[in-house]
């Protein structure tokens, strides 16, 4: 299993705020997607790590978005702020299909970006959620 190094961290944040972006604009219109591959100061593992997540999570959305909701008790996708949901994306595809970071380091960069983009309460949402994904 795989442990977090700063440009790891630094990649993962730069993942999410990728996802986040989508919360917007189509993937396909990503200028940020496509300015940090042609600018990017990461170097080639980070690199396949942030393809690997960020088409990953494009590509099985929906199936993401399954997993979500069946964890959401009194919520909704649509009522849930864009910011834990793009984390929760990144980090259940992490989780899932990625499988090479511990789901404890997977949990905890999901909890510290939510303190860092989200509000008070959104980090303990975040890792209940995690925590469910991990349980089954």
């Amino acid at each position: 299993m795989e442990k977090p190094t700063n440009s790891r961290i630094a990649t993962r944040e730069m993942i999410f705020k990728l996802i986040f972006e989508t919360c917007f604009h189509e993937p396909q219109d990503s200028v940020m997607y496509e300015e940090f591959l042609q600018n990017n100061e990461c170097n080639e593992e980070d690199l396949e790590f942030l393809k690997t997540i960020y088409v990953g999570v494009l590509e099985r959305k929906k199936e993401l978005d399954s997993l979500i909701e069946s964890k959401l008790k009194n919520y909704t996708l649509s009522r849930l702020m864009k910011v834990d949901y793009s984390i929760l994306l990144m980090s259940i595809y992490e989780l899932k299909f990625y499988q090479k970071t511990s789901a404890k380091v997977v949990i905890n960069e999901a909890v510290k970006l939510a303190k860092k983009y989200s509000d008070e309460k959104s980090y303990a949402f975040i890792n209940g959620v995690l925590r469910e994904i991990v349980k089954e």
